[in-house]
């Protein structure tokens, strides 16, 4: 697989007797000419039927020419680039940025933006297959022009279609430093360049193009169309197997309701463009959209508020409700799952919104995965249920939709039931379709290395937290007033054993209004309180570093974005464990224990596994063919 390659600047005017590399900028020129339409026309609708992501076409890709359509902005601190793009050039860049249309319009994910003050925010790694953002014209009575730089001619100002402003995002790369597995995640910077992100060309092979499939988008139509005239509330479902395409499905949902209604950016921060809110209901503690690692919660998102792309859950929003589950997967403990699902259900429902609201769920379509489906399908009431089927393939026999539900908002109706194909990917014959570094499991890791070090919205800390001194805590009496074992009871533990099985451990901080219940273990307030009733509130994540029982207080390190609302919550603190893996970048930075001896680092095995070594996994909820649960 290979790496992104750094973007060539062209000069303008290469000629065949220049290097081998003015060449073949020479040819790709020539091949991706191609005349230009002056019409509206969709950002690249898929007509195969399916959603699909491929390596992506050269045609009519943007390609950079120094001082002709690409133009540094030396003099500004952040970095920022412009670039000039005729209509229907197609933009692909990755890693983190902001753009502002300076000149003309764009469309991206078929939903179009005007030039304006106004500049939005976008995560593109290479993880995830990338959209386009593809130039079109300024769609309203009289184009208006927004902060034209200096440098641009006259000529090129009026020449080009479309005029964008790409300055640099958060900073969110740092992270690959901690981990060589994902250090090309986001964009691959030049030595002396200061950018987050890369423009991508035709021979690109580890980026892959997102393109909207003709049915995908009659949907998303139909489903933008009934928020925009809904006089009540509005629920959407959306159910589906594992890469079903769940989280793309509704991300782009999302953002067609709350900026496909407008094209002119500058209404952004009235009062009208920016309560146009989606209630977001992130059940998903494995592929979490919105939620803290290995969390569930309910989110609003709104229009000014919206991150555009794949933001590993990085993006801004407002969170209402947050459940800790301590594990990446609902099969480890399904009924602890579902007690949080409900929970966070009944804060959401005892609010009688008259929004609209979507609901992502894992992909666990199985066994006692049905009867998740059904008790959030029975709680959760949709207005909509999308359910995403691979060959027309039917998702369970045991899936039970009611005829009619019944809200405060709309007293009775009856579900729509839409069934959509399921994402395909397109194969491509000699090209690693998926790189083995972007597994599931690396990028939770990711997700969770990002959270600690994730210091306010544009910065992260790419140095060890070991780097730093932790922050220390009281417990008893004061600062610390309960602990709590999600998957185990205290008093199994001896009270000797307590602090062992909290050091070097990830732990959710809760707080309370009302007087913790407790029981004490020798030293430690054990918390009888579920953390699933309502005066429980999630506050953040903490590493655990080490504790002092003599003294009573902890060393614990707390993210650095997480501190200032830590210290301003006042009430009853409530620390609770799970079963979160932490990161071996985390336990061995190499950066600060290189030198170390391999017998003194505690938790680490450095000897290879012999061939038929095996670890023994236990199997849960075993079920064969036809066999239902009753």
């Amino acid at each position: 697989m290979s790496k992104i390659s750094e973007l060539p600047e062209y000069e303008e005017g290469s000629s065949e007797s220049e290097s081998d590399s003015s060449n073949s900028c020479s040819t790709t020129l020539k091949a991706t000419a191609s005349p230009y339409v002056d019409e509206y026309d969709s950002d690249g609708y898929n007509t195969s039927g399916k959603e699909e992501c491929t390596n992506f076409s050269s045609s009519n890709l943007y390609i950079p020419l120094s001082k002709v359509n690409y133009f540094p902005l030396v003099s500004d601190n952040s970095s920022s680039v412009i670039v000039c793009l005729r209509n229907q050039e197609r933009l692909m860049i990755s890693g983190t940025f902001r753009v502002q249309v300076l000149k003309g319009g764009f469309t991206y994910n078929s939903v179009h933006y005007n030039a304006g003050v106004h500049s939005f925010e976008y995560w593109h790694p290479i993880s995830d297959s990338i959209t386009p953002i593809v130039s079109s014209f300024y769609a309203n009575w009289t184009e208006r022009l927004f902060d034209i730089p200096s440098i641009l001619p006259a000529e090129t100002v009026k020449e080009y279609l479309c005029i964008l402003k790409i300055t640099n995002g958060p900073n969110i790369n740092a992270i690959g430093a901690l981990t060589s597995e994902l250090g090309q995640l986001w964009a691959k910077r030049a030595a002396s360049t200061n950018t987050t992100f890369t423009i991508l060309n035709e021979q690109e092979t580890s980026a892959r193009e997102l393109t909207i499939s003709k049915e995908w988008a009659n949907i998303l139509d139909e489903l933008s169309l009934f928020h925009q005239n809904c006089e009540s509330d509005m629920r959407v479902l959306c159910i589906g197997g594992k890469n079903s395409g769940k989280s793309t499905l509704l991300r782009l949902l999302v953002q067609k309701l709350v900026h496909g209604r407008y094209t002119d950016v500058n209404n952004i921060e009235n009062e009208a463009y920016g309560s146009n809110l989606v209630n977001y209901l992130d059940l998903d503690p494995g592929q979490p959209e919105y939620s803290s690692p290995e969390s569930i919660s309910w989110n609003k998102i709104t229009s000014s508020s919206l991150s555009l792309g794949q933001h590993m859950a990085q993006g801004m929003k407002e969170t209402v409700k947050e459940i800790y589950l301590g594990s990446s997967s609902p099969q480890s403990w399904p009924e602890t799952y579902l007690k949080a699902t409900k929970a966070i259900l009944q804060s959401w429902d005892s609010e009688n919104l008259m929004g609209t609201t979507v609901l992502n769920l894992p992909g666990w379509i199985k066994g006692f995965g049905v009867k998740i489906m059904n008790s959030v399908i029975k709680d959760f009431k949709p207005t909509h249920l999308i359910l995403l089927k691979h060959k027309n393939r039917q998702i369970s026999k045991e899936l039970k939709v009611p005829d009619n539900f019944e809200t405060v908002q709309r007293g009775t109706y009856q579900p729509h039931i839409i069934d959509v194909p399921a994402f395909h990917e397109n194969i491509v014959p000699g090209r690693l379709q998926q790189d083995p570094r972007y597994h599931a499991s690396n990028i939770r890791h990711f997700k969770l290395l990002a959270y600690f070090h994730k210091q306010s919205r544009f910065s992260y800390n790419p140095f060890p937290l070991l780097k730093a001194p932790p922050l220390q805590i009281a417990f008893g009496s004061q600062g610390i007033r309960g602990f709590q074992f999600l998957h185990d009871y205290s008093d199994r533990f001896h009270q000797d054993d307590l602090a062992g099985a909290l050091e070097g451990c990830i732990v959710s901080i809760y707080c309370t209004q009302e007087p913790p219940l407790v029981e004490y273990n020798g030293i430690f307030p054990m918390h009888k309180t579920s953390i699933f009733s309502a005066e429980m509130n999630f506050i953040a994540l903490g590493l655990i570093h080490s504790i002092d029982c003599s003294q009573k207080f902890m060393n614990i390190y707390i993210p650095e974005h997480k501190i200032d609302e830590l210290k301003s919550t006042r009430g009853h603190f409530i620390l609770v464990r799970g079963n979160t893996e932490l990161p071996v970048n985390e336990l061995y930075p190499y950066s600060v224990l290189g030198s170390s001896k391999k017998d003194d680092v505690p938790y680490i095995a450095f000897d290879k596994r012999k061939k038929f070594d095996h670890v023994w996994k236990v199997r849960k909820n075993v079920m064969r063919r036809g066999h239902f649960m009753k």
